[in-house]
């Protein structure tokens, strides 16, 4: 598929830090992109100060939006060629039998 042809995003660390793509900076920083933990009562704990805390949510929401478009060098997942999978992919539903019209 189109979109798989773009790199991945950097890996995460464990405390939820990767790199990430800035345009204003022309290359990669580092920023906290998800909320994680080693145990489920870490990782509970995370969640809930993610859901307590309005700008730490507002602050990890955007860092991962911008790791999810980090990777190819900022690239990342092409919403075009994710456009261009899907129309594929519904191009062939409706030549089989599974589509009903």
């Amino acid at each position: 598929p189109a979109a798989a042809a773009h790199a991945a995003p950097e890996p995460i660390d464990p405390a939820g830090f990767a790199r990430v793509w800035s345009h204003r900076q022309g290359g990669y920083d580092t920023a906290r992109v998800a909320a994680v933990g080693d145990t489920a009562a870490a990782f509970a704990a995370a969640v809930l100060h993610l859901h307590g805390n309005a700008s730490a949510w507002v602050e990890i929401s955007a860092a991962a939006a911008r790791f999810a478009k980090s990777g190819g060098g900022g690239q990342g997942v092409c919403p075009e060629a994710l456009r261009r999978d899907v129309e594929a992919f519904w191009a062939v539903m409706e030549e089989t039998a599974c589509f009903v019209r």
